[in-house]
C-alpha cells in the first residue's frame, strides 16, 4: 500500500472493487469531520466512491494536518 512518510506516517491509500481507501489515522478523520460529510468514514479511513471526483484541496489539508502532528511529536 503506497504510503506517504514524514517523521512518521501521513497518509495511506489503495483502490478497492467500489472505492479508493486513504487511511489517515483517527485524528484527522475527526478534526475534518464536519468536511467529510457524504463519505463513509470509518476509525482513521475515508471512503471514496469511484467515480467521485477527488477533493484535492481536502486531501492536501489532511496531509498538511498530519505533517504538523507528526513535526510536533
Amino acid at each position: 500500500m503506497p504510503t506517504f512518510y514524514f517523521k512518521g506516517n501521513v497518509i495511506h491509500f489503495a483502490s478497492h472493487k467500489k472505492h479508493i481507501g486513504l487511511y489517515c489515522g483517527a485524528e484527522a478523520v475527526q478534526n475534518f469531520g464536519d468536511k467529510l460529510q457524504g463519505y463513509k468514514t470509518s476509525n482513521g479511513t475515508i471512503q471514496i466512491p469511484n467515480g467521485r471526483e477527488l477533493d484535492v484541496d481536502l486531501i492536501q489539508n489532511i496531509v498538511r494536518f498530519n505533517i504538523e502532528g507528526n513535526r510536533n511529536k
